[in-house]
Formats: structure tokens, C-alpha cells, sequence
């Protein structure tokens, strides 16, 4: 084999060597996105779930302070038999969501009073959560008992609180069950594909909740040596994304762990929220992109080794006869030819002033045309109006270095608009000027609109549609910084609907969803387009209401009330659901912000709510006066 012959074969040999090398490279990038990606996604989803939890555990402790309050200011609250329950105990559960049973214990362990009239009088003393308190008293410790199977048989978790005595000498303990249920629902609604799951943890090991319910990991413990639950534990970090194997589950996960141990409830042990998928699942479009590109590039190899066989062939044969050489070069030529008019992307040439030149079938096919319709016409008058501008800067680099350009814009085709990603290079001639452009697109809608649904899922409430409570903060902010800027009035409204707690034991889970969806389609139809509704959690809504007094937004929440009581709920048994809901008001005050507005909301519906309910009250100037002195504090 002669030199040259040599030479030609190494350098094809170097190329599809550097041309493997960079789909290696963008294999190895894409991967590495794939990965912060959807450590991303669960990272957030983990946090979700974690602020959520976080919420509800300061509410708990704030109504067990109150009861400590009550104790200790009462001279006979506690009365030892079934019949006389503490009233307030029952309140407490009906104004708190997520809230099972409630009950205080003397320090023998026997329950002097509790919601549940079959708990009075028992001794727990032989339960976990009952001896950790007894033997290691703190009066400022919030106590996380692990996970434990209740008598009841629900697998239950317990917060404790201790009651201290005259001299601050243990004389009992105030302990709250919460409801798996309630917080199932929030787990639940954070998983955004099949497949996923969740958890919440105890410091221990023992899982809590699992979502979905008939997971693997259900009632085990994860608190293995060198488990990445331990890893995160041990790391002392408050989020991490580990990778490897879990217990009890089969295939390796990426698993993000986020830990709930804020220092001002000064827990004894943390809770922590894992969101977990399977890293098949998570690489599976990579996996397909990766037997893509090698396809690709073995019949690009393929192809380049033949063509240079070809050439080969038809060089010695040019030797031989100058005709046969030519008509072996037509037939390279029709080669390339068949490549660009077979293959599903789209494929054009234009001139320097951007008419079109050359088009493929595939693009004659997506714009329903044929070659001599579209021969001449200018790139950008299917161009949608709004991406025009971009599109000219596009095409004007391509005379530029690097002569090259990549880029995505909306084109009007036979199948409606469509988002088109091309890939431009500028052509030369002998003296180096541009003469011509070549661009290679590919329709990328589908993979666009993924995106689009991605996004508005991690702001709306999974099961009434309405803005999350992060989406509505961020939207009420905005709002506030837009009123204050002009001087304009906002008002905001706090909805919780009444005895909800009633219609999910009576009618079950499924018969509550039905009535939160209910609920939020007369909220949507009795506000204005411009007001804002978020579900802030259960069954406590909020509105806000741009451009609106105090007088006007109590007016309005009086016509929801009304809205609300006139709108009967049919269910599959044939009975008519009438609900009643109970509203707290609030105003924007000078230099008032929006947890303050949510703050005084929420206290004029807990005014509502203690005054007979299924009413509008509304927050009053000593209210808001007495909000900020506390704050201020």
C-alpha cells in the first residue's frame, strides 16, 4: 500500500478516533446533567416535604405549650375518668390538621385526659416514648419518639412535651399522636413520576410513612452500617443526594435526604425526608441517547470506511480509465445525496441573503411544500413573529467566527408551530468568504412542552390545581411589592372549611378530595381573574385580593361565604354535601409584609372558627398593633 493510501487511512483513522472522543465527551457531560438534574428535582421535592413537616411540628408545639399553659394555670383541669375529657383537647385536634390523638399523663404513665375516651385511664408506662421522657426529663425538649405500632394498630409516631412541677420537678408529660394519613397526602404529592417513592425518617432508622404505602421500605429500619441514610446522618449536612443501595430495595437509587431539626424547637431526636429513584429510571433516556449516537457513529464509521474503500477503488481505477473514475465519483456523490434526502431531519441551504437554495423532503414535508414552492423564499417567513429579531442575529454570526451557530425558534409548519433546533455553518470559497449556509434542524416540541409541564407541576397543588403554598408566596410578594411601589390597596383572605375533619371520617379520604376540588372550582369561579388562590395546606386556602380595601375584600369574602353555603356537593351514594366555610380578613398597613398579612389573616379566622364558624372576621387596628409589638419583641 502506498504512502498516501497509508495517510488517508490514518487520518480517517484519527477522525472517527476525535469524532468518538467528542460523542464520549457529550455522553459524559450528559450524563453529568442528567445527574445534577434530577438531583436537582428530588433535592427540591425532599425540601418541599421537609418545610412542610417542619410547619406542621411548630404548629404541634405551639398547641402543646398551650396546653402546658393551661396546666399550669388551671387548679383542677385534669379530671381521671372517661366521661369529663378536657374540651379543649377535642378543639385542639379539630383546629390542628395532621393531629391523631392527643393526651396528658401523670408521671406514672397513666393517661389522665385524651381525645380518645378509650385511652383514659390506661398506664403507657411501658411504652418507649413514655420511659425516654420519665427517665430524661427537659422541660424544653420537644421529644420525637420512634415509630411504634399503636394499640389501635395504625404504626404511629409520638411528640412529647414535659410537664414540669411547683419546683420544676417531672409531674407528667403532654403528648401528641400525628396522623400518617395527613401526611401521606402531602409525601404523595411530590411524586412526579412513576416509580418514585419517599419516606420520613426517624434519627433511628425506623421509617415512619412511605409513599407509595406498599413500598419496600415500609416499617424498616435504615440505620445499616455505612447505609446512606448513616452517610447523611453522620455528614451532619442538612440536604444531601447520595447514590447506592438500599435495603429491601432491589435496584441502586439516587436518594435525596433532607434533615428536620430546627434549633428553636430543640428536638431530641431529627426527622429526615428521603425521596428515592431508581437510577435506571433516572439514566433510561441517556441509555437511549447513548444506543443513538453509537448506532450513529458505527454507521458513520461504517460509511466513512467504505466511502474511502471507494475512493480508493475509484483512484487506482482513474489510473486505469479516466471515465470510470468519474462515474465512481457520481456515485459518491448519490451516496451523500441519499444520506441528506433520507434521513428524518431537516436539511437546507441558503444563500448569503438567506433565500433557500436546497431543502431536503423532510423539510419540504414538515411545511407541506414542494422544493419549487420553497426555492428562493426567505429562512425567516415561517418564522414566528416574536423569535424574527433573534433569528437574523443568528444568521448574521454565521459570517462571523466561528461561523457557526446552534439555536431554537418557534416555525409555523403543517402540524401548527413547532420548535425547531438547527445547527448553521457558514460554506466558503476559495478566497475564504462566505457563499453559502448550510443548517441541519431537528423537531424538538415535544422535549420543549416535557419542560413546560415539568415546571408547572412544581407549582401547583397536585389535587386542586390551585398555586402551592411556595408558588402563592412568591406571587403574593410580588403583588405586595407592586401595591406598595403605587400605593394601592391589598387585601388578603385566610378559608378554612368547616369540619373538615368530620367529612373525612364520616365519608372517607376520597369523598374529602372530591370536596377540596369542589371547594377550589367556586373559588375559582366566585374571584376575580386577578385575585390569586393558593391551598396553603389541608383544607385552609388563602386569596388575594390586588387593588381591594378592607371593607371591599370583607364584602367579597362575605359573597364566598355565601358561595360556598348555596353550592351542594353531590356524592356517588345520592347524598347532597353542604359545606360552610369561615373566613379571616386582613388588610395591607404601611410597611406591613406578607407573613404579617398571612399572620393577621390567619388570626381572624381562628377568631371565626372560636365564634360559631361558617362567618367572615376580619383583622382590626389593635390586632395588627399587638401583631407587631410581639414581633418587634
Amino acid at each position: 500500500m502506498s504512502r498516501p493510501l497509508v495517510a488517508q487511512w490514518l487520518g480517517l483513522g484519527v477522525a472517527l478516533f476525535v469524532l468518538l472522543a467528542i460523542i464520549a465527551v457529550n455522553l459524559y457531560r450528559d450524563h453529568g446533567r442528567t445527574a445534577r438534574r434530577e438531583q436537582e428535582r428530588l433535592s427540591t421535592q425532599a425540601r418541599v416535604v421537609a418545610e412542610n413537616v417542619q410547619f406542621q411540628l411548630s404548629t404541634i408545639n405551639l398547641a402543646l405549650e398551650r396546653v402546658l399553659e393551661d396546666i399550669a394555670g388551671g387548679d383542677r383541669l385534669l379530671v381521671a375518668n372517661e366521661v369529663a375529657q378536657p374540651p379543649y383537647l377535642a378543639a385542639l385536634i379539630d383546629a390542628i390538621p395532621g393531629i391523631r390523638t392527643i393526651g396528658i399523663l401523670d408521671v406514672d404513665g397513666t393517661m389522665l385526659a385524651a381525645n380518645r375516651k378509650e385511652l383514659i385511664g390506661k398506664n403507657l408506662a411501658f411504652r418507649d416514648y413514655v420511659s425516654t421522657v420519665k427517665h430524661n426529663p427537659n422541660v424544653d425538649t420537644l421529644y420525637i419518639s420512634p415509630p411504634f405500632r399503636s394499640m389501635f394498630n395504625p404504626y404511629i409516631l409520638n411528640i412529647t412535651r414535659v410537664i414540669p412541677g411547683p419546683s420544676g420537678e417531672f409531674a407528667g408529660m403532654v403528648s401528641i399522636t400525628l396522623d400518617p394519613e395527613y401526611f401521606s397526602t402531602l409525601m404523595a404529592s411530590v411524586l412526579y413520576v412513576p416509580g418514585m417513592w419517599d419516606a420520613l425518617v426517624h434519627a433511628d432508622g425506623d421509617v415512619f410513612l412511605t409513599e407509595p404505602k406498599q413500598h419496600a421500605l415500609t416499617e424498616k429500619n435504615l440505620a445499616h452500617s455505612d447505609s446512606l441514610f448513616i452517610q447523611h446522618i453522620d455528614g451532619g449536612e442538612l440536604s444531601t443526594v447520595l447514590t447506592g443501595h438500599i435495603p429491601a430495595v432491589k435496584a441502586k437509587q439516587m436518594v435525596a435526604q433532607r434533615s428536620i431539626n430546627p434549633p428553636r424547637l430543640k428536638m431530641d431526636k431529627q426527622l429526615v425526608v428521603v425521596v428515592g429513584r431508581n437510577l435506571d429510571d433516572v439514566f433510561a433516556l441517556w441509555r437511549h441517547d447513548l444506543v443513538f449516537r453509537m448506532v450513529f457513529f458505527v454507521l458513520i464509521s461504517t460509511l466513512a470506511c467504505l466511502l474511502l474503500a471507494g475512493y480508493h477503488r475509484a483512484q487506482r481505477r482513474f489510473d486505469r480509465a479516466t471515465a470510470s473514475s468519474a462515474a465512481n465519483l457520481r456515485a459518491t456523490q448519490e451516496n451523500f445525496q441519499l444520506i441528506v434526502e433520507n434521513t428524518v431531519d431537516l436539511v437546507v441551504k441558503m444563500d448569503v441573503n438567506g433565500c433557500f437554495t436546497y431543502l431536503n423532503p423532510a423539510f419540504c414535508e414538515l411545511f407541506g411544500a414542494t422544493p419549487q414552492q420553497q426555492l428562493g423564499r426567505h429562512y425567516g417567513q415561517e418564522v414566528v413573529a416574536a423569535d424574527r429579531s433573534a433569528m437574523d442575529d443568528y444568521f448574521a454570526s454565521l459570517f462571523r467566527p466561528p461561523y457557526t451557530t446552534s439555536f431554537t425558534q418557534r416555525e409555523k409548519t403543517v402540524l401548527g408551530v413547532r420548535y425547531l433546533q438547527w445547527t448553521a455553518k457558514g460554506l466558503f470559497d476559495q478566497d475564504g468568504a462566505v457563499t453559502e449556509i448550510i443548517a441541519i434542524g431537528r423537531d424538538v416540541t415535544e422535549h420543549m412542552h416535557r419542560i413546560g409541564a415539568l415546571e408547572d407541576q412544581a407549582h401547583r397543588d397536585f389535587l386542586t390545581g390551585l398555586a402551592n403554598r411556595r408558588h402563592f408566596m412568591a406571587l403574593g410578594e410580588g403583588e405586595l411589592q407592586r401595591a406598595q411601589r403605587y400605593g394601592q390597596p391589598l387585601a388578603l383572605l385566610m378559608l378554612d372549611i368547616d369540619h373538615f375533619k368530620h367529612i373525612n371520617d364520616a365519608y372517607g379520604h376520597r369523598v374529602g378530595d372530591i370536596v377540596l376540588q369542589a371547594f377550589s372550582k367556586t373559588l375559582l369561579k366566585t374571584v376575580r381573574t386577578i385575585d390569586i388562590i393558593g391551598r396553603m395546606g389541608g383544607e385552609e386556602f388563602a386569596v388575594l385580593l390586588p387593588e381591594t380595601s378592607l371593607y371591599d375584600a370583607v364584602d367579597a369574602a362575605q359573597r364566598l361565604k355565601d358561595a360556598v353555603a348555596a353550592n351542594k356537593i353531590a356524592l356517588e351514594s345520592g347524598v347532597a354535601l353542604g359545606l360552610t366555610v369561615s373566613i379571616g380578613v386582613a388588610a395591607k398597613q404601611e410597611g406591613t409584609s406578607l407573613d404579617v398579612m398571612l399572620d393577621l389573616a390567619d388570626s381572624a379566622l381562628y377568631q371565626a372558627k372560636q365564634t360559631g364558624r361558617n362567618k367572615v372576621c376580619f383583622a382590626q387596628e389593635p390586632l395588627v398593633e399587638a401583631l407587631d409589638q410581639v414581633r418587634s419583641a
